[in-house]
């Protein structure tokens, strides 16, 4: 009896024992599964991570250019605030041989006595300019007579001293902006004929012009607007030769040339003191 018990306990001790061993190796299978499960996930979020930091750096690099082109932008906007722009036309005191004639396109032109030069000009510092010249119109005793154009290449430095006033640089010499005064409204309303310069100055608005109002052998009314004369010059020539007309006030005096380039021309000179201070030809 005694050894049937003691061959009952030793089985119930191996089907426990049987029983143990399964879950131990069942728990040993889920905390495998468990682990490899945590591992998968922490590659995930390692992998994950970098993608973030990978986005991160793309965005700062977008950033980096976004704020290189904003700068480039506002250096670009600062540049242009500082680009100097005239407009009207200089000479030194209230009448003068040289007129300069400034555009807000950024043209130019220098009117003398005897030629007038045509360029453009450029900012080069916060308050200087520089001055091209390319071309130069000239009236010349050719046979017949004409105005004629050449190639040149001159450079004058400006510095601007005040809204009024500019400098030019290798002579130190002070240019004033020309006022116009309401004497200076000239309207070829009524005249018989207007005269401008050869390039067609009427239809592009070359400041020399000549309006004549009254026409006969004997007198020629006329009024003649330059851009170095402050005031407009207006009155009766009288006829001297059929060809040549005289208008003297004072101490100036105004010559008008009929036919002086050809049929529809007309030359005018100026005078004061008897010396001559500008001339050109005009056309109709």
């Amino acid at each position: 009896m005694e050894k049937n018990n003691s061959n009952g306990k030793a089985g119930l001790s191996a089907v426990l024992l049987v029983i143990a061993l399964i879950v131990i190796a069942v728990m040993a299978f889920f905390m495998y599964q468990l682990n490899n499960e945590k591992n998968i996930e922490t590659k995930k979020s390692q992998e994950l991570q970098a993608q973030v930091d990978k986005l991160n750096g793309t965005v700062n690099d977008l950033q980096g250019k976004i704020s290189k082109v904003s700068e480039a932008i506002s250096s670009n906007e600062t540049s242009n605030n500082n680009d100097i722009i005239l407009d009207g036309k200089y000479m030194q005191g209230e009448a003068g041989d040289e007129v300069w004639s400034f555009s807000k396109d950024k043209n130019v032109s220098l009117t003398t006595v005897i030629s007038k030069y045509k360029g453009t000009y450029k900012t080069i510092e916060n308050d200087m300019i520089e001055v091209n010249f390319t071309k130069e119109e000239r009236d010349d005793i050719d046979n017949p007579p004409k105005t004629n154009t050449y190639d040149v290449n001159k450079y004058y430095k400006i510095s601007i001293k005040d809204d009024n006033t500019i400098v030019l640089v290798d002579t130190n010499q002070e240019l004033h902006k020309v006022k116009e005064s309401a004497n200076q409204t000239v309207s070829k309303e009524e005249a018989l004929y207007v005269y401008g310069s050869a390039d067609n100055s009427a239809v592009n608005g070359n400041p020399e012009m000549l309006y004549v109002y009254e026409f006969s052998n004997s007198v020629i009314k006329f009024k003649y607007h330059t851009p170095w004369n402050k005031e407009d010059i207006e009155g009766v020539a009288k006829s001297t030769d059929g060809e040549t007309y005289i208008y003297e006030n004072g101490n100036k005096k105004v010559e008008l040339l009929l036919n002086s380039m050809g049929e529809n021309s007309i030359k005018v000179t100026e005078y004061e003191n008897d010396s001559m201070t500008s001339y050109k030809n005009l056309f109709k």
